[in-house]
């Protein structure tokens, strides 16, 4: 991931949302149905002394999912309100329920025993929320262990007993990563994994659940440090492979894993590099299951890399259609790739800093978040046209990721 990552807001929702987000009882406003004062419990009519039988209770059907996404807003005075917004994609109207949280989230790691359970992470520093997604709320905040940043992202085991979160030696300048182990009840540190590289970024959970899939970035070239990714085995902690690149300029970013095992990597240009020298561009590389020594992550050419600009920032595979879908925010660029084969199938500039990528859960909408006013769009996953009403204007999901989760909470 880029230093440089651009945080900017977007005027057209500096114009929309200022007078809102202008202090601290603007803060509240803005966040306005998830805030403390929305928290308090309702008050409960007595029961009748003779009530009529209830009615069956009919449970909701979930078939799109609820899409969860950190973002950030400028107020007036040059800060930012922090937040995680929720969007029911069920819903007959969709609107955004935004909350408010300590700092600029980026990953999130989601409870599979509880999917309204989850953590938030912030990219390089030191924070980390325990959240609580149906009642839009911070539960608690958890520290980074000593000498050490969070990086990113973490990931929940099969079962949900451990917690796994990528964090780097920042204060000794050393950039070793490790895979910190929290116990998932208690969030207590346990221990350490070794990323098997330095500045490790994202971390997930292989299709196998067996095996974490690591990226390390690598720092600064200047280092010669090299970026790679990693397989961890869960059992053994071993590594069962580590990949390199066929480039050493890139910071190896988000990772998405096929049901295949496959792989599509995106990445920033390494930290040191000037993003506006030519040639220096952010990029994606795929692995599709090569063994061997020389076996390496290759990173797509022709003219739509070209074309892309700092940072490629988030990337999705749909395993039924065969297809990989990346954003490239500083190029205006969504670009689409073929899974088998790493090769481009096109890509368009029509949306403004597209950000976050990822598909509902029926595979029915691909969604892509978008700078300019915060926008949330729902695509097709054949043709990529935008799907009839399928635009939800300041949505609140600015951040680089987007999770979609069977989320029965509105």
């Amino acid at each position: 991931m880029s230093d440089r990552e651009a945080l900017r807001p977007e005027l057209s929702r500096r114009a929309a949302l200022g007078r809102l987000v202008g202090g601290a009882a603007g803060a509240a406003a803005l966040v306005a149905g998830c805030g403390r004062e929305q928290r308090k419990a309702p008050a409960v009519a007595a029961e009748p002394a003779q009530s009529a039988a209830p009615e069956p209770e009919t449970k909701r059907v979930i078939r799109r999912g609820t899409v969860v996404a950190p973002s950030k807003i400028a107020r007036n005075d040059g800060t930012f309100v922090h937040m995680l917004t929720r969007i029911d994609l069920d819903a007959e109207v969709l609107r955004p329920a935004p909350f408010e949280i300590p700092f600029y989230g980026h990953g999130i790691a989601v409870d599979p025993r509880d999917v309204g359970r989850a953590l938030v992470f912030e990219k390089k520093g030191p924070g980390c929320c325990l959240v609580d997604l149906r009642g839009g709320r911070v539960l608690r905040q958890i520290p980074a262990q000593p000498g050490r940043q969070f990086y990113g992202h973490g990931v929940f085991n099969k079962d949900g007993a451990f917690l796994f979160c990528t964090e780097t030696y920042t204060e000794d300048g050393s950039m070793r990563g490790v895979i910190a182990v929290r116990d998932s009840n208690t969030l207590a540190w346990k221990g350490d994994l070794p990323s098997y590289g330095h500045a490790p970024h994202d971390v997930v959970l292989a299709p196998d659940l067996q095996h974490l899939v690591i990226t390390n970035g690598g720092g600064s070239k200047a280092s010669g440090h090299v970026p790679n990714l990693a397989w961890i085995d869960l059992r053994t902690h071993k590594p069962l492979r580590r990949l390199g690149f066929d480039r050493e300029d890139v910071n190896a970013g988000h990772v998405a894993v096929a049901a295949n095992g496959h792989v599509a990597v995106v990445s920033a240009p390494r930290e040191g590099l000037d993003a506006t020298t030519p040639g220096v561009h952010g990029a994606i590389s795929f692995w599709r299951g090569e063994a061997g020594p020389e076996a390496r992550l290759r990173t797509a050419t022709g003219a739509v890399p070209a074309a892309m600009r700092d940072e490629t920032l988030s990337v999705a595979i749909d395993d039924k259609r065969g297809k990989v879908v990346a954003t490239n925010p500083k190029g205006n660029q969504l670009s689409f790739w073929s899974l088998a084969t790493g090769e481009s199938l096109g890509s368009t500039t029509r949306y403004v800093e597209p950000r976050g990528v990822a598909y509902t859960l029926d595979g029915s909408a691909l969604l892509v978040s978008c700078g300019e006013g915060s926008e949330l769009r729902l695509l097709s996953p054949e043709t990529f046209a935008e799907l009839p009403g399928g635009v939800v204007a300041e949505s609140f999901t600015s951040g680089a990721h987007l999770r979609v989760l069977p989320l029965d909470w509105a």
